[in-house]
Parts: C-alpha cells; structure tokens; sequence
C-alpha cells in the first residue's frame, strides 16, 4: 500500500476528529451529548490499562466466534444441498423465504426463554445473524457456475460426486466467501445488540450501561472499539481472500 492510497484512507477519520474537535472548543453540545475527543481518548487508554476493554471485547468476541462458528458448520453444507439439488431447493425455498426477513433479534424473546440470559442467548442470535447471508451466497454460489464447466466435467468422465466436489464447491468459493464477510459483520451488530439485551459482559454491555449512568465517554469508547475489531476483522478476511482467489478479484 503506497503513501497516496494509506492517505485517502485517512481522509474520512481526519474529517470526523477535525469536525469533532471544532464541536467539542465551539461548546456546541453539553458533554453528556459529545465529551471532547481527549476525555474519550483518556478513559480508553485508562481502560486499557486497567484491562476493562479487553474483557469486554474478550465476551464479544467469544459470542461472535462461537455463533459464527455454528453458522459455518450449518449454512455452507446446507447452501450446498439446496443449490445443487433442484428438488431440495423447492423444499427449503419457502422456508428461507419466510424466516429470512425476520430480524435476529426478533427472536430475542424466544432466545430468552430457550437459553436465559448469558452466553448461549447470545450466540443464538449472532448464529441467526451470520447465517442467512452465508446460506444465501452459497446457494447463489453453486447455482451461478457456468454450465460449460460441469458439461466438460461430465464429458471427462466424472460422476455427479466428483463434479459436486471438484467443480461446483471449489468454483462457489469466493461467492461463499462474500457471504462469509457479510454474516460476520452482520454477526457483529447482531452481538452488540443483543448484548445490551441479554447479557452481564460485553461491548454492547458496556454501552447500555455506560448510558444508563450518564458516561457517554465510556459509551464511544465501546463504539470505537467495536468499529476497530469490526475493521481489523474485515480487512483480515479481505487478505485472506486475496490470497486464496489470486486468479478471481474479490472485492
């Protein structure tokens, strides 16, 4: 990455703290609206150092892993099925059709009642979250290969497995892989939602209640941490693709 595209990248964030700190010495709004930039910096590094954040972050970040991790393991093999199989496809499409526009947390009441308030709420919703754009992509994945591909598969003498298997999920790839990115950071906001909700510990915790007592310092820090991890998480995800899909451009 060269000096003019790190400073285009920078170019929206020098914007935002610019603005902000001509809010914060012009005294447009009261603190409890908008504290200056220096207080929220100042209790973020104070809850570094007292390791606040990381135990915060640390419960999002379990929720979001394990929630995820459940979405993976259900949604690629079933967007496979559906995919490939005309006649599953006709069988599950009503289905997803109907849940798919249901919010995640719609489904908090019955999360509660289900798992009660802790972790495995949590994850029940961030696993709603992340696994219908997953499902999505991979049905759309496998149902987008080009047909000349599995024609000539077919001619090559390879059965309906090898072609499923050599052919249709390695040629899904990066479609799934979009899904991927989608689903975690629809994980991500479904996570912080429901944490505010449903759970003692968390980013999203630390918000609600930070609100409650009126420390709207504490309620950026968690925002700005989430959008950090949220970050890192993506352009991890970018990297791995790039290097994965070297002969197909992701964006």
């Amino acid at each position: 990455m060269n000096l003019k595209s790190i400073l285009l990248r920078t170019i929206g964030i020098a914007v935002i703290i610019i603005t902000w700190e001509i809010i914060s010495i012009l005294n447009i709004f009261p603190w409890i609206f908008l504290p200056p930039l220096e207080d929220v910096l100042i209790e973020f590094l104070g809850m570094i150092l007292r390791g606040d954040i990381f135990i915060d972050a640390g419960y999002s970040l379990l929720r979001v892993g394990l929630g995820f991790i459940v979405a993976l393991g259900i949604a690629i093999p079933l967007g496979v099925i559906i995919g490939w199989f005309p006649l599953a496809f006709k069988i599950f499409d009503p289905l997803i059709e109907i849940t798919r526009p249901i919010p995640p947390l719609a489904w908090t009441g019955l999360a509660l009642l289900w798992f009660g308030i802790g972790l495995s709420s949590s994850v029940f919703l961030v696993f709603l979250g992340a696994f219908f754009p997953i499902l999505l992509n991979t049905i759309a994945g496998v149902k987008g290969i080009d047909k000349k591909f599995i024609e000539a598969a077919h001619i090559l003498g390879a059965n309906e497995k090898q072609v499923l298997t050599k052919v249709v999920i390695p040629g899904s790839l990066p479609s799934i892989f979009t899904g991927i990115r989608i689903g975690m950071g629809v994980g991500w906001m479904v996570v912080v939602a429901a944490e505010m909700i449903a759970a003692r510990h968390g980013l999203g915790s630390l918000i609600i209640i930070s609100t409650n007592i009126g420390r709207t310092d504490r309620v950026l820090v968690g925002m700005i941490a989430i959008g950090i991890l949220g970050l890192i998480i993506d352009y991890s995800l970018r990297h791995l693709s790039k290097r994965l899909f070297v002969w197909r451009e992701v964006q």
